[in-house]
């Protein structure tokens, strides 16, 4: 699925299937404004109930939570490999990657974290991509998104150009 590296399992092939199944919103546009590869800004996530003998007259409910991008990491090649790349902190206080390839046919895979849980998307990023930035934006977000209570005021978004 990324350009020929192993097929994996547990928490990474969770991350791949996610990714595979449009969790993970790559641009087709060709316009310069569009980034290549982006995370989304949440993860949506219903958890499975398991009650033993729940007492009668009552059922297990499962509401969605929501999980807010929070960072992301970047991996040469397949994750499991452990081969993460620091990202560089630039004048503005941002943070990114410039892409230049170890081995040819190589991807860089983009692993987006979620604030609240382990789970993580991933994706290759696009051959044509130059640069993955992190940016972090001070807002007005104190209060509930999507019926969460929000205690930072900021919004992170990641996308590779």
């Amino acid at each position: 699925m990324y350009g020929g590296f192993r097929p994996a399992t547990g928490v990474w092939a969770a991350a791949m299937l996610l990714g595979a199944a449009g969790a993970l919103s790559a641009a087709t546009s060709a316009a310069a404004a569009e980034p290549l590869l982006s995370c989304p800004s949440f993860l949506r996530l219903t958890p499975t109930v398991t009650v033993e003998a729940p007492p009668p007259g009552w059922e297990p409910l499962a509401w969605p939570q929501y999980h807010f991008l929070s960072w992301a990491r970047l991996f040469d090649g397949d994750p499991e490999d452990l081969v993460q790349l620091k990202e560089e902190e630039e004048a503005d206080g941002s943070h990114g990657w410039l892409l230049e390839p170890s081995e040819p046919g190589r991807p860089f895979v983009l692993v987006c974290v979620y604030e609240g849980t382990e789970m993580t998307l991933a994706g290759a990023v696009p051959a044509a991509a130059t640069r993955c930035d992190i940016r972090s934006f001070d807002e007005d977000a104190y209060g509930v998104r999507f019926g969460r209570r929000v205690t930072e005021g900021s919004r992170t978004e990641v996308t590779c150009e």
